[in-house]
């Protein structure tokens, strides 16, 4: 009899045509499984076939774009949040150093810790911006501007970092007067964290003994702050 024989024919051929149609499928299953948070810049390959499993794997690898670049942005996030409130600690804890090293006077005592409260109270205003940042997104989060001293700003830094550059053996030697105030339309915390990011780094990059110039320019309508060190030198 050859029913039998038809059958398992059918059989196989049915096997053989679902396995080719799914080869797609899992395919595309095999490369969903090979990404993870580490590689997440990897895309599913996209069939040609132009039907809906095609269609399928462009709106996965759109998804995939997306989960990439939220990734980025909170490692970023969470880079900037850390380099941020690092200068902070360290003027805290430098000035807490230096007021134990030796018995003081009850008013340097008093000057120390005003300085360790104003450092305590820049952070508490730094981790609510950064937390606006993190619930929103970063390049349509309020920053207003306004007219503010860009020699007046680094000056109060210069001041702020004083402590942590004797602690480092190192002099800044700031020219922030400038021929007049230099105005410019900008955001003065946003601007203060800057140049306390940038000093920090001047600080920790240079050698003993060195020295940082901070300098504040003013020509031809327009402000160039300029802070620099003759330390190793950062990429």
């Amino acid at each position: 009899s050859t029913i039998p024989v038809v059958i398992l024919i059918a059989c196989l051929g049915g096997a053989w045509l679902s396995g080719r149609a799914l080869k797609p499928v899992n395919d595309i299953a095999a490369a969903a499984h090979m990404i993870s948070i580490e590689n997440l810049a990897e895309r599913l390959p996209v069939p040609e076939t132009g039907d809906e499993l095609a269609r399928l794997t462009e709106v996965l690898n759109t998804m995939f774009a997306r989960l990439e670049s939220a990734v980025k942005t909170l490692s970023q996030f969470a880079a900037d949040a850390s380099h941020e409130l690092r200068t902070p600690l360290a003027v805290i804890r430098t000035t807490a150093e230096l007021a134990l090293r030796q018995a003081r006077t009850p008013e340097s005592y008093r000057d120390s810790l005003q300085e360790v409260a104003a450092e305590a109270e820049r952070m508490t205003h730094l981790v609510e911006e950064l937390l606006i940042l993190a619930r929103s997104d970063a390049a349509t989060a309020e920053m207003p501007l306004g007219a503010v001293d860009v020699g007046e700003i680094l000056a109060d830094v210069c001041d702020e970092m004083r402590s942590l550059a004797h602690m480092r053996e190192i002099r800044i030697r700031a020219d922030v007067s400038g021929d007049g105030a230099a105005i410019v339309a900008g955001n003065r915390p946003a601007l203060h964290r800057l140049f306390l990011v940038l000093l920090d780094n001047a600080l920790k990059f240079s050698h003993p003994g060195g020295e940082v110039i901070v300098k504040v320019e003013n020509a031809d309508s327009r402000v160039s702050a300029t802070i620099e060190d003759f330390g190793v030198g950062i990429s």
